[in-house]
């Protein structure tokens, strides 16, 4: 009996994965809404509809960095392809792909992706 007590408990890896993704999230959805909001992030006139399409896709990023607090597994596959999908319609819509993209994707990626081995982890220990 003690033994599937302890089969169910997951590693202290995953927790400690699992909390500092949670931790990344908020604070990085935080610093990004900071940047968006403040004056004159946008610059001057109305926004492209292109640019509302791709700037709500990555908001859609964020959003499901937050969900990982409940799902981590769906909200780390589903935030990476939403950053996928982000950069396929820039290359469609913009025709050309910009190397400053690779912050978002440093700071976005690496949380989803603790997700996933956190969930990937907890998933061993119960032996599934």
């Amino acid at each position: 009996m003690a033994v599937t007590a302890l089969a169910q408990k997951p590693p202290r890896a995953a927790a400690i994965l699992r909390w500092t993704a949670r931790i990344w999230g908020v604070l990085i959805t935080a610093f990004w809404l900071l940047v968006f909001f403040s004056p004159g992030s946008l610059g001057p006139g109305p926004i492209a509809r292109e640019d509302v399409f791709l700037l709500s896709l990555t908001g859609i990023a964020f959003v499901g960095l937050l969900a990982g607090w409940c799902w981590e597994r769906e909200a780390g596959i589903f935030t990476l392809a939403v950053l996928f999908i982000r950069e396929i319609f820039w290359v469609i819509l913009k025709g050309g792909w910009l190397p400053g993209f690779l912050i978002l994707w440093l700071t976005i990626a690496p949380p989803a992706v603790m997700f996933l081995i956190a969930a990937r982890l907890s998933r061993r220990a119960a032996g599934a």
